[in-house]
């Protein structure tokens, strides 16, 4: 079950753009950050034998030629101090390659599928993969870097999220709602997650999303951000 749960969200991080930007850089030490299910770690490695791909562990300043984080900030609680770590382990003019969601029905479907039963939105989001949604959000966090950081090029990407059987679809959908299913059972509400689950399905359906015996979010898109440190960082941190 929990491989069936991964198998919706390997394309987006299997995405070889990514890989490609670090390609085109010539890194030789590359820092991946929150790998996930190992995208897109194991994609470098194999383009670039000889460069060093590494995971999460404490590091010196300037021992990086780039950083990846895909569909991982977000979930940061401090984005601001993560962007600033990421340009002070980038070498002077090293490069961060940053992907976010702009658009997720798969969520925001789930989101409306919980509100159906609450009679309102989720009040807590512990897991919110829209936290960056808004234009202005990772422009300002760029910004608090102070110039340790500077946007090069934005790239916008989309990914097909196939869910599967209606079991399957539902069984993502409870990725995001978790929680919150299980608060609607705490507040007494019978069958909540067979609830949700119709719910999330008639959703799907009325959004075009259903084909044949399976279940495929449409209209899913990213941004894929290309920061750059700069040159003038070359004697400092």
């Amino acid at each position: 079950a929990p491989f069936r749960l991964i198998l919706p969200y390997v394309p987006p991080f299997s995405d070889p753009r990514t890989k490609e930007k670090v390609v085109q850089v010539h890194a030789k030490d590359v820092l991946d950050l929150g790998t996930g299910p190992g995208q897109p770690s194991l994609l470098i490695a194999k383009t670039l034998p000889s460069a060093k791909v590494h995971d999460l562990s404490s590091f010196h300043s300037k021992s990086f030629d780039a950083v990846t984080m895909s569909f991982v900030l977000m979930f940061v609680p401090d984005k601001a101090k993560s962007l600033r770590e990421i340009g002070r382990v980038l070498r002077a003019g090293g490069h961060a390659f940053i992907s976010i969601w702009k658009k997720m029905p798969f969520f925001t479907l789930a989101v409306e599928a919980y509100a159906e039963i609450a009679g309102e939105k989720p009040k807590e989001m512990p897991v919110n993969p829209l936290a960056l949604a808004e234009e202005k959000l990772m422009k300002d966090l760029i910004e608090e870097t102070r110039g340790l950081l500077v946007l090069e090029h934005e790239e916008p990407v989309s990914y097909p999220f196939p869910l599967g059987t209606a079991e399957e679809a539902c069984d993502g959908a409870m990725v995001a709602a978790g929680s919150w299913v299980a608060k609607l059972k705490s507040d007494g509400i019978a069958a909540a997650k067979e609830r949700f689950c119709q719910e999330f399905i008639k959703k799907l359906e009325e959004n075009g999303m259903k084909s044949g015996d399976t279940y495929e979010i449409t209209g899913a898109t990213a941004s894929l951000m290309s920061l750059k440190k700069p040159e003038m960082f070359g004697a400092e941190l």
